[in-house]
């Protein structure tokens, strides 16, 4: 038989969450991340560390260390496929974004770049 809705129970048991986050912060964290990166990208934290070491621990775009930065490197993907092309710093991944992850804008974002008021 079901087990009912026990609203005594839950009065009683409810800061108990959020007790043992106050009580450790960093495992709380690591927590997190880790159910972060499986439930959006299919990734654990070791293949997160594989690629970061492939990458000598810099963004794959800029080449800025992750040492130097206030966040880790963020995870990005292929919106499209949903393959996970590398770990970006967050401007970076920003830009990618805001150029709708097209490289036909990025072309012309170049040309443009290269145009005659910068020669």
């Amino acid at each position: 038989m079901p087990q009912k809705y026990d609203p005594e129970y839950y009065l009683k048991h409810k800061d108990q969450p959020i007790a043992w986050r106050n009580a450790n912060p960093d495992k709380h964290k690591e927590s997190n991340r880790k159910s972060h990166l499986m439930r959006k990208f299919g990734i654990t934290v070791s293949q997160y560390d594989r690629m970061l070491t492939d990458q000598e621990g810099r963004c794959a775009i800029c080449k800025d260390p992750q040492a130097q930065l206030a966040r880790n490197l963020a995870v990005d993907h292929c919106h499209d496929t949903g393959k996970i092309r590398g770990l970006l710093c967050l401007p970076c991944n920003t830009a990618i974004g805001l150029l709708k992850d097209s490289s036909d804008i990025v072309i012309s974002l170049l040309e443009y770049l290269k145009g005659p008021v910068c020669k």
